[in-house]
C-alpha cells in the first residue's frame, strides 16, 4: 500500500483511503475508481483488473491530463 500511496502523492491526485488494502482515487472523470493492493508483488488491482506497476503509472499520467 506505501507504493499505491507513495505514487498518488507524488502525482498529487485525490484520494480516500477506504482501509488498509483500499483506496478511492478521483481524476479527470466522474465518479471515481477503486486501487487496491495485490497479493502479487509489483501489481495493484485497478477497478478489478491486475495491472503491473509500469501500467498504473501510464493511468495515473492519463487521468491527471
Amino acid at each position: 500500500m506505501a507504493y499505491i500511496l507513495g505514487r498518488l502523492i507524488a502525482w498529487n491526485v485525490k484520494f480516500e483511503k477506504v482501509d488498509n488494502r483500499c483506496v478511492r482515487v478521483y481524476g479527470n472523470f466522474d465518479g471515481f475508481s477503486v486501487i487496491r493492493e495485490s497479493e502479487q508483488e509489483n501489481y495493484v488491482e485497478l477497478d478489478g483488473r491486475l495491472i503491473d506497476y509500469e501500467d498504473f503509472e501510464d493511468w495515473l499520467y492519463v487521468i491527471k491530463q
